[in-house]
């Protein structure tokens, strides 16, 4: 419990910081009055300009490179965020990898039972510090405003923030509630497992709880793959409506009769014809 309770502290804090990243990218600058078209595509293109402001450091100097980001980043925790101009973020991981590290310490030496718990925290605040940093590089890189890796990349952080951040804020309930789910069935599963494993011990290796024990097991696989299903479809979600979030389809699709001229007899004749503009 006291491990769970730490990645949903990482994993809200995260998501506060990523969120508010978010809003400048998913949220342009409209003007109101734009008569020529020259003017429109040189405000799409400042906003692009402006999609990551990154500022000159003294020691690192801001670069282009994904893998470079996460390199430094595996070397200082919150130095590949340096190297991509994000300042705030540099702080919040190089603070978090620090707090990180501190609860290890604190459980290697007072508190043994939860050395376990706190190695398993660092290492994964570790992790998201080097995967933060490479995604971030990789989507300063994209010529677009809504990125289809940072929606992938929230959603897999957290499913339902990837929908938010495509707009389809309808969705988050939907997936937190699936994937919930389905997660309190592998522990619900995992409890009667160990339960019946248990009696069957308890009662001398008795027969009669061999059946229910497999039972659950199987159970609690299958749960398993169910998670992991709907947490692969919520990124695959996520990555699949931000690249259709930019993409305009006219809603004006028409169906008409029409009597036209065959082109190798030149009789009449009648048919139907479907047209899709599409833009």
């Amino acid at each position: 419990m006291r491990f769970c309770l730490i990645l949903f502290l990482i994993f809200c804090q995260s998501g506060i910081l990523l969120a508010q990243d978010s809003t400048a990218v998913s949220n342009p600058i409209l003007l109101d009055s734009l008569p020529e078209v020259e003017t429109i595509i040189d405000t799409s293109n400042l906003v692009l300009a402006d999609k990551f402001k990154r500022e000159k450091l003294w020691f690192v100097i801001p670069g282009e490179s994904p893998g470079r980001a996460m390199a430094m980043a595996a070397a200082m925790p919150g130095l590949g965020h340096l190297y991509n101009g994000q300042k705030s973020r540099a702080i919040f991981w190089s603070g978090l990898m620090a707090g990180a590290t501190g609860l290890s310490l604190y459980s290697h030496y007072r508190k043994p039972e939860w050395k376990s718990e706190a190695g398993t925290a660092l290492a994964v605040v570790y992790g998201l510090n080097m995967l933060d940093a490479y995604v971030y590089s990789h989507v300063k890189r994209e010529d677009m405003l809504h990125s289809p890796v940072k929606a992938a990349y929230l959603s897999a952080l957290l499913p339902g923030l990837g929908q938010a951040y495509n707009g389809n804020s309808w969705k988050c309930p939907l997936v937190t509630a699936a994937i919930g789910s389905s997660l309190y069935g592998v522990f619900y599963f995992d409890y009667l497992h160990d339960k019946y494993k248990q009696l069957y011990i308890e009662n001398d290796f008795d027969p009669t709880y061999v059946g229910q024990k497999d039972r659950h097991k199987r159970n609690k696989q299958l749960m398993i793959i169910v998670t992991s299903g709907l947490y692969l479809l919520n990124i695959l979600d996520a990555f699949v409506d931000a690249h259709l979030h930019d993409f305009d389809v006219d809603e004006d699709l028409s169906l008409r009769p029409e009597v036209g001229v065959q082109p190798l007899n030149h009789s009449l004749y009648t048919g139907l014809r479907l047209s899709i503009p599409l833009h």
